[in-house]
């Protein structure tokens, strides 16, 4: 299509030059990818595309994936449980993850968090509302084990 559109010499100039870019491809095109969350990674990336285009499907994008998806129990790396005189509170803690990792998925989280502010819901999910109203917490989660 666009070497019928523009002719064999342009397209094969754009085809081989490096510092020629082709025509732009314009918002709302059969070929733009403007509005389709599927092309923007489900962190930081499709949060800044929600908060510059406020197209709620990459808000969607951003909150579900990433450092909201579970974290190491959901992945399947192996923890160590960590009790007593050496903590303050027990804790699961897993030798893959490093200090700055730690740091930079929190930093991540609130940053999408700002991002997408406009798409938290207000309330927290039936099920969260009562576990908080019961004083019972969430429910226990099965920690993997070490292979």
């Amino acid at each position: 299509q666009t070497l019928a559109e523009y002719g064999e010499e342009q397209f094969m100039l754009w085809r081989r030059s490096y510092d020629v870019p082709p025509p732009v491809i314009e918002k709302g095109s059969e070929f733009s990818q403007d509005a389709d969350a599927r092309y923007a990674r489900p962190d930081r990336l499709a949060a800044y595309v929600y908060y510059k285009t406020k197209n709620p499907a990459f808000a969607k994008r951003a909150l579900g994936g990433g450092g909201f998806g579970g974290g190491l129990r959901a992945s399947g790396a192996p923890t160590r449980r960590v009790d007593g005189p050496a903590v303050l509170n027990p804790l699961d803690e897993s030798p893959r993850v490093s200090t700055n990792s730690a740091a930079q998925a929190g930093l991540l989280a609130i940053e999408i968090l700002e991002l997408c502010a406009d798409q938290l819901p207000l309330e927290a999910p039936a099920a969260r509302r009562e576990e908080a109203e019961s004083g019972a917490g969430p429910r226990p989660r099965r920690r993997p084990t070490a292979p």
